[in-house]
């Protein structure tokens, strides 16, 4: 039951990321969509993580998680 919920969410959630890149095409804003949505993920998962499964992290592992999400940001500006 876990699985097909867990495959329905995913099958749903690209449908609208390719539905929201397209609309975003049409603004010429595609160059940020993608590292927008894949920052949002990373930064999700991470807090999932800490706050669900409680998963201990570590100060260095906080530091690179927004370093990663910065980064991913720093490359949709132009």
């Amino acid at each position: 039951k876990q699985a097909l919920l867990y495959g329905f969410v995913v099958a749903l959630g690209h449908a609208l990321f390719y539905l929201g890149t397209d609309a975003a095409d049409k603004l010429k804003l595609t160059s940020i969509i993608y590292p927008m949505t894949l920052g949002t993920c990373i930064a999700f998962f991470s807090l999932y993580c800490f706050f669900v499964r409680k998963e201990q992290v570590s100060k260095l592992s906080w530091v690179a998680m927004v370093a990663t999400v910065s980064g991913i940001a720093l490359m949709a500006i132009r």
